[in-house]
């Protein structure tokens, strides 16, 4: 493909030769120096990109989990207002999925930060690769604090689940479940 000397100049010293010799611009095909840098480039992102998609399962999964919640809180507070008089286990058992409500909410919005920084470095590592920057420790820094975001979502899934643990276990102490029967019906995935 040739256009002419005022077109726009392709870069790179086997360009430039071609064009001293030809007047004339034409594709250059890809050194095995360019190919390297591009495969390490190429290299440096997958380990980010990989992140995000293992953290997007782990959002799906934080998202129906608080899906789950919102709706037994519903129900609850439709039962609330359906019965006149105020009973004490249900104000109980609403108290304690508004409390995982916000606790997932927290997982949720931690896992996207981590998801976003996550991001922000990738687009980093390609802006210091074509634009020649060096900024090393800006990508080190946006990928512990994805990780820091990260650790942080998983505390607040594993505490909603100790959470949901104690609020069955609660539920079945109401119910007079004896503790042995207790245990298994929890660990059947009986309650949410």
């Amino acid at each position: 493909m040739s256009s002419g000397a005022s077109g726009p100049r392709p870069g790179g010293l086997a360009a430039e030769i071609a064009f001293a010799a030809t007047g004339i611009w034409y594709a250059v095909f890809m050194h095995n120096e360019n190919l390297e840098g591009l495969t390490r480039l190429l290299q440096a992102s997958i380990s980010p990109v990989a992140l995000i998609s293992g953290i997007g399962l782990l959002i799906l999964s934080q998202t129906n989990r608080f899906g789950r919640v919102t709706e037994r809180l519903r129900e609850l507070a439709g039962q609330r207002q359906e019965n006149s008089t105020t009973d004490a286990s249900v104000n109980r058992q609403i108290e304690i999925f508004l409390h995982r409500s916000r606790i997932l909410q927290l997982a949720i919005a931690t896992a996207i930060l981590s998801v976003l920084l996550a991001s922000i470095m990738v687009l980093l590592i390609f802006a210091m690769a074509v634009l020649d920057l060096n900024a090393f420790l800006a990508v080190l820094l946006l990928f512990a604090l994805s990780l820091s975001s990260l650790i942080v979502s998983l505390i607040a899934f594993l505490y909603d689940m100790q959470l949901s643990l104690r609020a069955a276990d609660e539920l079945l102490k109401q119910t007079g479940t004896p503790a042995s029967r207790r245990d298994s019906s929890v660990l059947t995935g009986g309650i949410i």
